[in-house]
């Protein structure tokens, strides 16, 4: 296993500063982390952070006080994680962690193979770390990748790893016992490692 990457300084802004809604963003990170409550999702579509393909976590504690997450993708994320909102079986979701593409590059913008893959990654990495039920949707679907394809979600995924890890992600432990206090602050920020 190749050493966790932990970017070196990560950008904390907040669009709405009475909500708990973040966006984790590194200059050195192909991904950006859109973190919030799950009450808060209708305040995310309005602000506009829904439009472009994306993986997500919904994560939460079942009645059993059992963590559960169910990693998602969707070309047009406001629809399916709308959808989301009204499963029954989902009751148990509590926050939101949605990672986007950050590339202005028409040639390099996310396709569905890219959020698929990453995906693919990240149920594979919920399942390696073990803190969490991994909550069965229809997928992850599983493409054949090429080598360098595959290399690219790896990549990717670490950099995924040290947003959520920044943004509180339940799945994952925070590096810094401040940093949950840090996160409750309502100014922006920028968190150097």
């Amino acid at each position: 296993m190749s050493p966790t990457i932990i970017l070196p300084r990560v950008n904390i802004s907040r669009p709405a500063p009475d909500s708990s809604i973040r966006i984790l963003s590194s200059r050195v990170s192909p991904v950006a982390l859109i973190a919030c409550e799950w009450s808060e999702l209708r305040l995310v579509r309005d602000l506009q952070l829904l439009d472009s393909p994306s993986c997500y976590l919904l994560a939460g504690e079942d009645g059993e006080q059992r963590l559960r997450v169910r990693v998602g993708e969707a070309a047009k994320p406001w629809p399916r994680i709308g959808d989301h909102m009204y499963d029954r079986s989902l009751a148990w979701v509590e926050r939101l962690f949605v990672i986007v593409g950050t590339s202005r590059f028409e040639n390099e913008k996310w396709g569905k193979d890219d959020i698929v893959a990453l995906q693919a990654e990240l149920s594979d990495e919920v399942k390696r770390v073990g803190r969490a039920h991994l909550h069965a949707g229809v997928g992850p679907l599983r493409f054949p990748a090429s080598p360098a394809a595959r290399l690219e979600a790896k990549i990717i995924l670490e950099a995924v790893r040290s947003l959520l890890a920044d943004a509180g992600c339940p799945v994952l432990t925070p590096r810094r016992p401040s940093l949950q206090r840090t996160l409750a602050t309502p100014a922006n920020l920028t968190l150097a490692h």
